[in-house]
């Protein structure tokens, strides 16, 4: 009997210990977009909706409470308003309408530090959501639109008006509705690639 609970003893230690591995590097991976548009229990929210909030629907209190339940934003605090959550490296901004619902939301670098987004370059956004509806080079950073989704992704230049698929993340912004594309932006298929 002092055998069989030994046994049990030894195997619950080594799979609590494998699962707190998993755990660990499940979470030193870099995001990917994907991440972006999940619940906190981690299947895919209903667009338009960033982790977990669903722009123009979640009030503001519960998408407080869902930005403590995510694994990816569980860590922001909120400043004295409670409209800016801060984290270690990005912020998210909310911004609310005359009902108190989240109008928009904005997930931003901050001050150029590297982000726990890393996964989330210019060529992995086109990889998971296809090519953007119109590509505007702002010289240091590339905004796409994805017009009918209500998106926005800012990625910096690795170099000034260039553009390359290892960008890395610098916004996001997603609207309730979907957006009127600027008429100075190209389409992604206007973008020639330059050969060195």
């Amino acid at each position: 009997m002092k055998n069989i609970i030994r046994i049990a003893v030894v195997l619950m230690v080594s799979c609590a210990s494998w699962v707190g591995i998993a755990w660990a590097v499940g979470h030193a991976q870099p995001a990917t977009t994907i991440v972006l548009f999940t619940n906190p229990d981690g299947t895919p929210c209903e667009r338009p909706c960033l982790f977990g909030i669903r722009v123009g629907k979640t009030s503001y209190t519960r998408a407080i409470d869902l930005l403590r339940l995510h694994p990816f934003t569980y860590r922001f605090e909120p400043n004295i308003e409670g409209n800016i959550l801060r984290g270690e490296s990005m912020n998210i901004i909310l911004s609310l309408d005359d009902k108190d619902r989240i109008s928009y939301i904005e997930l931003t670098n901050r001050d150029n530090t590297r982000s726990n987004l890393e996964g989330v370059s210019l060529g992995e956004v086109i990889s998971s959501l296809g090519a953007a509806d119109v590509v505007e080079n702002k010289g240091e950073f590339i905004t796409s639109y994805y017009g009918a989704q209500g998106l926005i992704f800012t990625h910096r230049t690795v170099a000034p008006n260039r553009v390359s698929l290892d960008q890395p993340f610098e916004a996001l912004t997603v609207y309730a509705t979907a957006l009127e594309l600027p008429s100075d932006g190209v389409s992604w298929q206007s973008i020639r690639a330059e050969r060195p």
